[in-house]
């Protein structure tokens, strides 16, 4: 049986060290746990270890059958250890029961909750009828989720709801989301509804909360306000919602938005997705409310529900709007070489209009490669020119010049005989879109900028919360890891035109799996209920 190929030298490192035992049966359980803790699982279930065990990469070169015995002949004398448990059917790192019992527990505790006295929210007429009640469950309730694909209008939703909760003076209102960027989205979107925004707080959850790092104490910052708005929740991760809920107070309400059909959080856990099975006040927009993607939308409902033969026949017969490709690198639609300096305005509208996005970061096809390719080849064809221009991915917050990690903008160099790609000099520029204004930018010096890469291609994860006009999706063999959420992911973020590049064989097999992450907080959170049902 290839271990090797299912389980790390890590894995069996960490199993050795907390176990302190030879016993392969014990070890195997141990490694297991860690592996699944790798592929972002709170738990490994006990009850179908077959279907648990194909989740991980690698199974097919794992003797199965001998593999679910050996963990069974493990559990049954498996020794008792501070790391491990077995709580609700499923073997645990402690830290993570401990994390989703934290979740539930704060979960309940909001539910139980008064929310302060705020006079009725005024439904707008230019809301649609799901969009009034989402506002409806968020003044009647101290927590409500807001749920939807692109084009739904979640945020044109919650800007509104700030909108009716400004209109008492003295009201205080938190704007916040996992990312910089998605937060300061979130910000400048809500405050062009706004007369006066200063009763508004805005930041990153980690931020906000004072986590500045995974070994950060439990403990959350306590949020003072009225109103609460988390956006793009799918992002969170199970040890950074328990902070959050935690750091909720009494007579707060607390409105949680997202798409549980994206990808999930990069670290442990699927929470957005979980509360999803618990009778929680929610409201979900399904209703498109931009007619010029229905044929995307349509395309990507059909991904979300693993509708396979839908979405191949959709392939099957493209139009302006969907099409498919062999796997292949079409040449990019972003210029890059000038005779003169180029048109700020221009670049600008070109930055937008067309992305590379890969379901890999590693590989032929993946992110990394293709942007060293693609790289290399702009630079090189711009040796003649007088001017070069490249897409840059900032990857660390610059509060100090307004640039969060994920913003995406242009690198403006002026070439000579000694130009160096890895040198930059004063007269070389960044150029970036203008939040408050989407017909202006702003140039900063390129010398000024954090830490950045170049943004030819972008992972999917690194798309998450962008648009542009054109997608073309690179999916090579490999990507089914990542399931339909990937794909699905992928495809929304085009505006008018998407280009599935992969074979179909790979695409099925990315339909048919899914990254929802294993854990037992829908066990708990359906026990929780019943218990608050029989407080009742």
């Amino acid at each position: 049986m290839k271990f090797t190929e299912l389980l790390s030298p890590l894995d069996l490192f960490f199993a050795e060290r907390i176990l302190r035992t030879t016993c392969e049966e014990h070890l195997v359980c141990a490694a297991l746990l860690f592996a699944f803790y790798r592929q972002g699982h709170l738990a490994l279930p006990l009850s179908d270890l077959m279907s648990s065990l194909r989740l991980l990469p690698g199974h097919q070169s794992c003797d199965l059958d001998q593999l679910v015995h050996l963990v069974q002949e493990g559990m049954s004398t498996l020794p008792s250890t501070p790391a491990i448990c077995i709580e609700h059917g499923r073997l645990y790192l402690q830290k993570n029961a401990l994390c989703e019992q934290r979740l539930v527990e704060h979960l309940y505790r909001l539910m139980r909750t008064t929310p302060r006295t705020f006079p009725p929210v005024e439904s707008s007429p230019l809301l649609n009828n799901a969009q009034r009640q989402a506002l409806d469950l968020a003044y009647r309730h101290p927590l409500s989720l807001l749920v939807g694909g692109p084009g739904t209008g979640k945020t044109y939703t919650a800007a509104h709801l700030v909108q009716a909760f400004l209109a008492k003076p003295d009201a205080r209102v938190i704007l916040t989301a996992p990312t910089g960027k998605a937060a300061l989205q979130l910000e400048t979107y809500v405050r062009k509804f706004l007369i006066s925004p200063n009763q508004i707080r805005s930041g990153t959850l980690h931020a906000l909360l004072g986590v500045k790092s995974k070994k950060t104490s439990q403990e959350s910052t306590p949020l003072f306000a009225d109103l609460i708005l988390v956006d793009e929740c799918s992002m969170i991760d199970a040890q950074l919602f328990a902070r959050l809920l935690a750091s909720i107070l009494p007579g707060t309400r607390l409105v949680l938005i997202g798409d549980p059909s994206q990808l999930p959080s990069v670290d442990a856990g699927s929470v957005f997705a979980d509360l999803l099975s618990a009778s929680l006040p929610m409201t979900e927009l399904t209703e498109c409310v931009r007619s010029d993607r229905r044929e995307i939308l349509t395309l990507s409902a059909h991904i979300r529900a693993g509708e396979v033969n839908e979405v191949l026949a959709i392939l099957a017969q493209p139009s302006e709007t969907v099409s498919c490709s062999e796997l292949h690198l079409q040449d990019p639609r972003m210029k890059g070489s000038f005779d003169h300096e180029p048109d700020p305005h221009e670049l600008m509208r070109q930055l937008e209009s067309f992305r590379f996005l890969s379901c890999m970061r590693q590989g032929a096809y993946g992110v990394d490669a293709l942007n060293r390719h693609l790289l290399e080849q702009s630079f090189e064809a711009a040796l003649t020119s007088t001017w070069w221009v490249a897409p840059i991915l900032v990857t660390r917050n610059d509060p100090s010049l307004e640039l969060c990690n994920g913003d995406a903008g242009l690198l403006v160099r002026r070439m000579s005989t000694s130009v160096s790609l890895f040198h930059l000099s004063p007269e070389d520029y960044a150029l970036f879109p203008d939040r408050h204004s989407k017909e202006s930018y702003r140039r900063l010096p390129a010398l000024a900028l954090p830490a950045y890469e170049y943004g030819y291609c972008l992972s999917v994860h690194k798309a998450q919360g962008s648009e542009y006009d054109e997608v073309f999706i690179l999916i090579p063999p490999g990507a089914e890891v990542f399931g339909r959420e990937v794909l699905y992911t992928a495809v929304t973020r085009a505006r008018h035109r998407v280009t599935l590049a992969g074979s179909l064989d790979t695409i099925r097999q990315v339909l048919q799996n899914s990254a929802r992450k294993i854990s037992g907080l829908p066990v708990r959170l359906r026990n929780a209920e019943q218990n608050l049902r029989e407080d009742v």
